[in-house]
């Protein structure tokens, strides 16, 4: 938790290598110091190298643990790291053991899902797993628009918008 804290990859990145001689449980969320974040949590939070974050997925990290705010790594590397590369190494090998409802309002303030976040932040390729892993393009947020429309506003007409219109289309 240290090195994940303190931003010390290449010790993090030792420690990980070191992980099959060492007894080292990363599914455990310290909550005294680090806000309930398992070293998942914190890597995705401190914009780890991406080979850190693929690194800790290799080895068994739980991608469905949830830190002190009821978050899980991949809401965290979209809400507050922006990070669209970890977002779909989180996304990627371990949909199936999520625990999220990728259709959740995740932003009370906006009622924004996951999806309008990722059009958002300009985050096209975890933008179109998310929508190939069935999220719901049709859900307005509180200002009452669209994925779609967000993504347009933030000019991702070649990005995000790409990935939402495919759904879109076949709606109409």
């Amino acid at each position: 938790y240290r090195a994940a804290k303190a931003s010390e990859w290449e010790i993090l990145i030792l420690l990980l290598d070191k992980a099959t001689a060492l007894p080292l449980d990363l599914s455990v969320a310290s909550e005294s110091s680090c806000g309930g974040h398992t070293v998942l949590h914190l890597v995705v939070q401190n914009d780890a190298p991406l080979a850190v974050v693929e690194k800790l997925i290799s080895l068994g990290a739980p991608v469905s643990s949830k830190n002190g705010a009821g978050r899980v790594p991949l809401e965290v590397a979209v809400i507050e790291s922006k990070n669209d590369s970890f977002a779909v190494a989180l996304l990627g090998p371990t949909l199936a053991e999520m625990v999220v409802d990728i259709n959740a309002v995740v932003d009370l303030e906006t009622g924004s899902t996951l999806v309008h976040l990722t059009a958002l932040h300009k985050m096209p390729r975890t933008t179109e797993a998310l929508v190939k892993a069935g999220a719901d393009v049709s859900l307005k947020n509180e200002f009452g628009r669209l994925p779609l429309e967000v993504a347009v506003v933030q000019g991702q007409c070649d990005g995000s918008a790409a990935a939402l219109l495919g759904p879109t289309l076949a709606e109409m």
